[in-house]
């Protein structure tokens, strides 16, 4: 499956934040639009995010941002948008899309996915082989062998075979 060895999809943002909801959003958007500068507040993991994968920005902000950016004009603002950290408007300057990566940089990766293959391939092939039907069973039998009883049986089988002899004749 070659989506396991692409890169992720990624995006170059920056943001202004507030942690309570502004009270005229609509006002900040268009002054954000028109290219003033609009101070919003500081904000844990920065303001600017170069390259960052879909994942990242879904830890820090979840899904519903990471999808309104996937959709957003480049360098067009959109906001605010709620995250659980508070009140963002972003801007998306920059999307890269998932590529397929270079095979030095996923041979660990290809190698692991082999070897537990691998694993699997061997696992199901003595399951259907028998290989586990009864482990213990031999084991069980050669304990329980008994040298006590196997001698009675000697002794038994010896005695069985003197009373079939004839006495010698006279």
């Amino acid at each position: 499956n070659l989506d396991r060895y692409r890169s992720e999809p990624a995006v170059t943002l920056r943001q202004v934040y507030f942690a309570h909801r502004p009270a005229d959003p609509a006002a900040i958007l268009a002054q954000l639009r028109q290219g003033q500068p609009v101070t919003g507040q500081p904000f844990r993991h920065g303001l600017e995010f170069p390259q960052y994968g879909h994942s990242m920005l879904r830890g820090m902000f979840g899904q519903p941002i990471v999808e309104a950016l996937s959709v957003a004009p480049l360098g067009l603002w959109i906001g605010p948008l709620e995250s659980a950290y508070g009140w963002h408007y972003l801007q998306a300057s920059e999307r890269l899309p998932a590529v397929l990566l270079p095979f030095d940089a996923v041979r660990q990766q290809v190698e692991n996915d082999f070897l537990v293959a691998l694993i699997g391939a061997v696992f199901w092939w003595s399951v259907r082989s028998g290989q586990f039907d009864d482990l213990e069973g031999p084991a069980h039998r050669i304990l329980a062998d008994d040298d006590r009883v196997q001698a009675a049986a000697d002794e038994e089988t010896k005695r069985g075979a003197e009373s079939t002899e004839q006495p010698p004749a006279l």
